[in-house]
């Protein structure tokens, strides 16, 4: 919950409460941070050495890249495959 949000911090965006979490066994944990931008979560597969992070922001204030960055750094994970979808943009 603290990385999500130092992240949220560090990408401008606002934290509504406190992160929910729900944690797996036997491993695995999921958080979810409401954003009054929108939300941003985080899923971790241990077994399979992946992490999933979703940032969803609305307007200019917040800048998800920057959450993503900061979850880079810190966790410098082996590689990154990023998808970035601006919604409401014709496809």
């Amino acid at each position: 919950k603290s990385l999500c949000k130092l992240a949220i911090k560090k990408s401008g965006a606002t934290l509504v409460r406190e992160p929910q979490y729900k944690k797996f066994e036997p491993s695995g944990v999921t958080v979810l941070c409401m954003l009054e931008e929108s939300d941003l979560s985080i899923h971790t597969y241990p077994s399979d050495k992946y992490l999933a992070f979703n940032c969803h922001t609305c307007g200019t204030t917040a800048d998800p890249e920057k959450a993503l960055e900061f979850f880079i750094n810190v966790l410098r994970p082996s590689s990154v495959r990023k998808h970035v979808l601006i919604r409401g943009a014709e496809q």
